[in-house]
């Protein structure tokens, strides 16, 4: 059965918007700086909010830059992503912080920030199979640029078919 992830606000108007059906893989690429973290950041936290379950492995930054930035998507307060904000504004930081706790605590059981470890294709791979047998319904690895090494192709080519593989042994329903 394939059904698209619904996205309040988001209708799938294109082949592109495909890649949110079920056993289907999507990259999203361009220029540093652009925004894709951040368009599939709030994309992620929109789907786990609403009840799906969403997997995100962070391979940049730490879990905390990627919770101030949700916590700003979610406050509407672009400022909130930067940590000296909450410096300068310390009264209005501990207000929304406060209004948005449950959210955070919630959206942080989403997020595996990886700058930690030694990630591979191998690695990425293990974690999205151990994320299906959860039942996830949303897998997202970004970037996956860090573990493309000098043999990109070769490294591509087992993170693209090794992921085609685990989505045919674990069906989503």
């Amino acid at each position: 059965r394939y059904a698209n992830l619904p996205i309040s606000g988001f209708p799938i108007l294109s082949n592109e918007g495909a890649m949110l059906l079920n056993k289907k893989i999507g990259v999203i690429y361009g220029k540093g700086g652009y925004g894709k973290s951040l368009l599939v950041g709030k994309l992620c936290d929109d789907l786990a909010l609403e009840g799906h379950k969403v997997a995100r492995l962070q391979l940049e930054d730490e879990l905390e830059l990627h919770l101030l930035r949700s916590l700003a998507q979610q406050s509407g307060n672009a400022g909130v992503a930067k940590p000296e904000w909450h410096n300068l504004n310390p009264n209005e930081s501990k207000e929304i912080y406060a209004e948005h706790k449950e959210t955070l605590q919630k959206l942080s059981k989403t997020i595996v920030s990886g700058e930690d470890a030694e990630w591979t294709a191998e690695k990425i791979l293990d974690w999205m199979e151990y994320q299906l047998k959860a039942g996830k319904s949303l897998i997202i690895v970004d970037p996956v640029s860090v573990v493309l090494t000098k043999d990109i192709w070769i490294t591509t080519h087992r993170l693209v078919w090794g992921t085609k593989r685990l989505l045919a042994q674990y069906p989503q329903g």
